[in-house]
């Protein structure tokens, strides 16, 4: 027997993997925070941070348009 995750099951797996782009992204943020601190910031760091910053918000709005999908899904 096959089991097929609900609607709910699966917003909330899409939820779990956001939060965690979400913490991600801010500790990236943080650690420009940080580097920009510092007396003689790198500036290829921050071009990196910046960059990585800009994946994750990528990859978040794919889980918002996965999630918008999967909410006109019907059961």
């Amino acid at each position: 027997m096959a089991y097929t995750l609900t609607k709910e099951e699966k917003i909330g797996i899409i939820d779990s993997h956001r939060r965690n782009l979400a913490y991600n992204k801010y500790n990236l943020e943080m650690s420009k925070i940080q580097e920009g601190a510092k007396h003689s910031p790198s500036s290829s760091v921050i071009a990196d941070l910046d960059l990585k910053i800009d994946e994750l918000s990528d990859q978040i709005a794919a889980l918002d348009t996965e999630e918008a999908a999967v909410n006109a899904l019907t059961e």
